[in-house]
């Protein structure tokens, strides 16, 4: 992907995540509809999963810091994933760094 097509997408996206109107109508990208509900924010567990998530922790690291089992731990990641809207764990802690819910 080029330098221009990289701006152009990145001109489509708001700092919060949210997508704005198409720049051209000859974009190939689909509309995701923003999917998160004030009812649905993630919780402070999910959050602390989120930001292990982004500094690259894997599930066993993330349960071996938090305490709890790597069951539990991929529940949170699910959990998350539904939340955000996002694809896999690398697009969540995008999302989450992005909106600001994580650094």
């Amino acid at each position: 992907m080029d330098a221009a097509r990289r701006k152009q997408i990145r001109t489509l996206y708001r700092i919060d995540g949210t997508r704005l109107a198409r720049a051209t109508s000859s974009t190939d990208f689909p509309r995701v509809p923003h999917r998160e509900r004030p009812s649905e924010l993630p919780s402070d567990r999910e959050l602390a999963v989120l930001q292990l998530v982004a500094d690259g922790l894997v599930t066993r690291e993330i349960g071996l810091r938090l305490g709890v089992t790597e069951g539990t731990v991929a529940s949170h990641v699910q959990s998350l994933l539904a939340k955000l809207g996002a694809r896999n764990r690398a697009h969540a802690a995008s999302i989450g760094i992005r909106r600001g819910l994580i650094s």
